[in-house]
């Protein structure tokens, strides 16, 4: 690389994070709707490759349109299918739900036992009769209930506190799966290449539609009012056939054959015409 070559600058976005900078939301009534989010930007001079990812899966394609503001220009888009993207599902974030909800159970279990020691402790202090026992005997299983019930209490506290904070780590694990799971409706990737004449912020506008069926949504929309439309949404079309064209001199004119008949001169006067050939 020469000294006068500047190195790409490499950026990229992940939409997912960025649902709150969805300026625009038009909804159509062909189960379409069209989206207008903005892209906030630190270019370097020189060129700058972005790449807006976790895009909805239910883009149209020819719908994407970017629009930039400021000194810097657009100089390419290109749109990454998100079916020919391969399919990387995390197993890891499954296999830490599965020992989190492993870990809760056994100390639920263990609090069950505990509680169960409790009860029984306590049920068999409500058995004793004085008139059956003697004065000696309830002092000795006084002084075996008092600290026993103190340390299964205290341990029944420790228990419930330790299963607060599985139940957090099971609440944090089961949503990084949910997330995980809906990445994978949102894996179309849209390469922007910007030069950028100085350092410096820049937006992008991204407009692109996407499909509604069901109302099933594939990205969300906070605080984004909706505009209701009858028109149909803007999206590319099929490029006109033109047929094909020669080009050269005209033909010339073709000559036509006219046939003249003159016609015979009339008689003199006070004559009659001859009789036609053949006639006596």
């Amino acid at each position: 690389m020469s000294s006068n070559q500047l190195a790409t600058n490499k950026i990229s976005v992940n939409s997912a994070d960025q649902d709150d900078h969805i300026e625009s939301v038009t909804v159509f009534q062909v189960n379409r709707a069209e989206i207008k989010r903005r892209v906030v930007l630190e270019l370097k001079q020189g060129q700058n490759l972005i790449d807006i990812e976790r895009l909805p899966n239910c883009i149209n394609e020819d719908s994407i349109r970017v629009d930039g503001t400021g000194t810097a220009m657009i100089f390419d888009v290109v749109y990454h299918n998100p079916h020919k993207q391969p399919n990387t599902p995390n197993a890891t974030k499954s296999e830490s739900l599965a020992v989190s909800l492993r870990a809760l159970e056994s100390l639920q279990k263990e609090r069950e036992v505990a509680q169960e020691q409790s009860n029984v402790l306590s049920g068999y202090g409500k058995t004793l009769n004085s008139e059956r026992v003697n004065i000696e005997d309830m002092g000795r299983f006084l002084d075996i209930f008092g600290p026993r019930k103190i340390a299964i209490s205290k341990q029944i506290q420790e228990l419930d506190i330790k299963i607060e904070n599985a139940q957090k780590e099971v609440d944090q694990a089961r949503a990084e799966v949910h997330v995980d799971d809906r990445g994978m409706k949102r894996k179309t990737k849209i390469t922007v290449t910007v030069l950028a004449e100085v350092d410096g912020p820049a937006d992008l506008l991204l407009t692109y539609v996407c499909r509604t069926q069901a109302g099933l949504l594939c990205e969300d929309w906070p605080g984004v009012a909706l505009t209701l439309s009858t028109a149909s949404p803007q999206q590319g079309g099929d490029v006109p056939k033109l047929s094909a064209w020669q080009i050269g001199f005209p033909a010339p004119a073709p000559l036509l054959s006219y046939s003249l008949a003159i016609p015979a001169p009339p008689p003199p006067p006070g004559r009659s015409a001859p009789p036609p050939p053949g006639d006596d």
